[in-house]
């Protein structure tokens, strides 16, 4: 029997996922990105035509290994996190780059298929499934374009903060992580210069 791909693409503020295993052998270390076999398998199934058979899915779902197919989500002044009155909160999240994304995402279909793959099936992430949300209190040189300065300090209130994901305008398709760290670290220095200076 031919292996089975399920690519499964999810844009998720710059990520997006894939799947693919063969036939129902557990995957080996490298074949899939993380383990993400619950959420995959709703999302494969989810990427199926409606009429699918739920059996044929699941079926589907469990002969696939996670691959993410990754592309930016860049910077839109428009995309917002505000939390409401009633104590929810609001996203409103503008896509960008899908032009870009899209030719991405057929060429990995592709290149599945010229390997072997018989099944490639894609399906976007939306907005329940926010990756590495970034951008929110954005830092720059300019008070007027951006509320944090470039060691992540409010320009409107001198004793704030803000050193998470919100500073960087967007997450470059890679997961922020190292880079909030080190702009943690370069911050926590500012800071400690700046209580010696007092």
């Amino acid at each position: 029997m031919k292996p089975l791909t399920i690519l499964v693409v999810a844009m998720a503020l710059a990520a997006d996922v894939a799947v693919a295993r063969d036939d129902g052998e557990e995957p080996g270390a490298g074949e899939a990105v993380a383990d993400l076999h619950q959420v995959t398998a709703d999302t494969g199934i989810d990427a199926m035509p409606s009429w699918t058979p739920r059996a044929v899915g699941e079926w589907l779902a469990a002969h696939s290994v996670d691959w993410y197919v990754m592309s930016e989500d860049l910077a839109h002044r428009d995309s917002t996190v505000r939390p409401l009155a009633d104590g929810s909160i609001e996203l409103n999240w503008r896509r960008t780059n899908m032009r870009a994304h899209e030719r991405f995402v057929e060429t990995t279909k592709r290149l599945f298929r010229d390997v072997g793959f018989p099944v490639v099936l894609s399906k976007a992430f939306d907005a329940d499934t926010t990756s590495h949300q970034c951008g929110t209190v954005r830092f720059g040189d300019d008070p007027a374009q951006a509320p944090l300065d470039t060691y992540c300090r409010a320009y409107d209130h001198d004793n704030l903060y803000v050193v998470d994901g919100s500073f960087l305008p967007s997450s470059a398709a890679l997961n922020p992580a190292l880079t909030i760290a080190a702009q943690a670290l370069r911050t926590g220095e500012h800071l400690k210069m700046r209580m010696r200076a007092l």
